[in-house]
């Protein structure tokens, strides 16, 4: 099947598909050296790559601890928030107790202007 392709080892021929017969040994190596350092290129890149890789999953190892602390803190924040709303719910109770007190201080002192007046009434000559 390569033989009919126009592969002939050991003398690296490459033909075109109608298999011409020309035959060039250096062909196949003509590139090496660029391809060489394309790849070496390429190793360097792919290091620096996985060092940038290395240096993100720590910032995001540290963002997730980072978060969990934050989370430590909204909890105690919402702990504080919920042991306020239990003071300010205690003070609206002091105050509806206090209100109610003020009516029944209102309501006396309706009864005891409404006492006055008529003791102003029976007292008139």
């Amino acid at each position: 099947m390569l033989l009919q392709r126009g592969f002939h080892y050991p003398y690296y021929t490459f033909t075109s598909s109608k298999n011409t017969g020309q035959k060039n040994p250096n062909a196949c190596f003509a590139g090496t050296p660029a391809l060489t350092s394309n790849t070496l290129a390429l190793v360097e890149q792919t290091k620096i790559g996985f060092k940038n890789t290395k240096a993100l999953v720590e910032n995001i190892e540290a963002l997730l601890g980072n978060a969990e602390g934050g989370s430590e803190d909204i909890e105690a924040l919402i702990g504080n928030i919920e042991g306020s709303s239990e003071v300010i719910e205690a003070i609206v109770g002091n105050i509806e107790g206090d209100s109610g007190n003020i009516e029944a201080l209102v309501e006396n002192t309706k009864t005891d202007f409404d006492n006055t007046k008529a003791l102003v009434e029976n007292t008139k000559p």
